[in-house]
């Protein structure tokens, strides 16, 4: 299945694969800036439900950073 994200035609792939491979870094660096920051370092031991908690707020996090206006 294809998905298509954004507005712009994407009816082409790109076939060189050193060029996917630039394209593929530049959209990485773009969505760097989404990510929050790590707020602890090493090993983290902790119940599977709590896990889950620090999950799920990281993900909200994240599409708040993705999601906001200006």
């Amino acid at each position: 299945m294809t998905r298509h994200v954004g507005t712009q035609p994407r009816s082409d792939y790109e076939l060189d694969p050193e060029r996917a491979w630039r394209r593929g870094l530049a959209l990485d660096a773009m969505l760097a800036s989404t990510r929050p920051p790590r707020t602890f370092k090493g090993v983290l031991r902790a119940s599977h439900q709590r896990l889950n908690e620090l999950d799920d707020q990281h993900a909200v996090e994240v599409a708040r950073r993705l999601n906001r206006k200006g």
